[in-house]
Parts: structure tokens; C-alpha cells; sequence
């Protein structure tokens, strides 16, 4: 079992010649309960060196980075999108593929806010909002009054956007957070 802990309760992810340490606070995003880890020997445990998991993976020193969000990877698109959402290259942490696979494949990206993107073959432009959710844009004009550059347009396969829902179409009038609407 991957899933172990010692006789004091800590709860570890074995992983090549390391046991990673996962905290109760970690366990809602990597989709675990601490009924999910078996209790394993002491004197076994010792023979790991010890790392601290992070939400962040990559698979075999691969180029690709994985956030793992209620126990499913979530691939990271780019080295743009990573820093874009803030993650820092510190808190990655490599793993093999028989760890990786204890997570579920989510089958989706994750995007930075405000990346525009496109699903290969569609004329359908995306603003991603944050959190999942994109936002059609239904013109060229509005594109182009939000500022928007053609040439920054990401694209993206479907697969890629499966995780987002759609909130509906960028519009020329917004709200703000004071309820002042104004016009793009």
C-alpha cells in the first residue's frame, strides 16, 4: 500500500526510496481521508527518507506540473499559467507514476485568470475567470474593446477545457463591486 502511516499516526505516501509526509490539512485536496492510510512498521518506515507532499506534482522529472485539487490532477497548460496562479517552482515535488495514479486524472488544464483561449478547429474565444469558469467572448469587437491581442489566444484542445463551465458572455457593460456599471 502507497498509503501508510507509523505508530504515531503520521501519515505518509510512499514514493521511490522516500516517504512523503501529508498533513491532515492536505487531506480535502488530495482527496484522501486518514482512514485511507494502513498502518505500516515503524522500523519499515525508517528506511525511507522523509519529504513533505505538496499539491503540486510532476511525474518522473517530467517538463509537465499537475495541481491536485480534491484528489484529481489538473495538468498546469504553461510555464505562464503556473506563474500566473502563483504556484512557485519550491513546491513542486517529484513523483513516480504509481503515485501520480493514486490521484484521478481530471483530463483538464488549469489556466491562469484572464487567459484567453481557443478550442483547436472552433472560432469560439474564451476569457478564463478563475476557478473554472471561462466566459465567451461573442464578437471581435468586444474582443478588441477589452484590449485583447489576437495573437495572445492560447489553443487548447477540449479535453483541456472539460473542468471549466461557461458563465455566460463577456459583454461592453460591466458591474463593479460597488454596483457602478460602466461601459468597455
Amino acid at each position: 500500500n502507497k498509503l501508510v502511516k507509523d505508530s504515531s499516526g503520521n501519515m505518509y505516501i510512499l514514493d521511490t526510496g522516500k516517504k512523503l509526509s501529508v498533513t491532515n490539512g492536505q487531506l480535502a485536496a488530495l482527496g484522501l481521508s486518514s482512514g485511507s492510510f494502513v498502518t505500516t512498521d515503524d522500523s519499515f518506515l525508517s528506511r525511507f527518507s522523509t519529504a513533505t507532499m505538496q499539491t503540486l506534482i510532476r511525474v518522473n522529472n517530467s517538463s509537465a506540473v499537475y495541481d491536485i485539487i480534491s484528489g484529481k490532477l489538473y495538468h498546469i497548460f504553461s510555464g505562464t499559467d503556473f506563474t500566473g496562479l502563483g504556484y512557485s517552482w519550491g513546491n513542486v515535488v517529484t513523483v513516480n507514476q504509481t503515485t501520480a495514479n493514486v490521484f484521478t486524472n481530471a483530463n483538464s488544464a488549469e489556466f491562469e485568470q484572464g487567459r484567453l483561449v481557443q478550442i483547436n478547429g472552433d472560432s469560439k474565444v474564451y476569457l478564463i475567470e478563475g476557478s473554472f469558469v471561462k466566459k465567451y467572448i461573442p464578437s471581435a469587437q468586444i474582443f478588441t474593446e477589452y484590449g485583447f491581442v489576437w495573437g495572445n489566444i492560447a489553443k487548447v484542445t477540449a479535453g483541456d477545457l472539460s473542468g471549466y463551465t461557461t458563465s455566460g458572455n463577456l459583454t461592453e457593460v460591466v458591474k463593479d463591486g460597488s454596483g457602478v456599471y460602466w461601459l468597455v
